[in-house]
């Protein structure tokens, strides 16, 4: 890569330690001339810890979108048991010609009106 570009910035791959683990890390580097020799200077970052850390972030963010849709269902039904509720009092106050029924709420959410 360095041979075709030049140069290598934040190229990503993993890396053995002395003691024989593997992790990630980051790798720049870039040809320079000192004195009239060609040297290489390269950088080598440990990216572990960020790893996790955007793991643990994604995790997170899972977590919250499986609360959001549950909270949202939950409203959802909520809203709908309120609306029914609303209409049972419509109904009521339609004055003396209207037949008050009273509504159950079905396990369901919906409506069910007694015969």
């Amino acid at each position: 890569m360095l041979r075709e570009h030049g140069v290598v910035r934040n190229f990503e791959t993993l890396a053995g330690t002395k003691s024989g683990e593997t992790v990630p890390v980051l790798v720049s580097a870039a040809p320079i001339d000192i004195g009239g020799d060609s040297c290489l200077v390269a950088i080598v970052a440990d990216i572990g810890d960020l790893k996790r850390a955007h793991e643990k972030i994604r995790h997170l963010n899972e977590s919250l979108e499986d609360r959001v849709r549950q909270r949202t269902s939950e409203l959802e039904f909520a809203n709908s048991e309120n609306g029914s509720i609303c209409l049972f009092r419509i109904a009521r106050s339609a004055g003396p010609a209207a037949r008050p029924r009273r509504l159950r709420i079905a396990p369901a959410g919906g409506l069910r009106f007694p015969t």
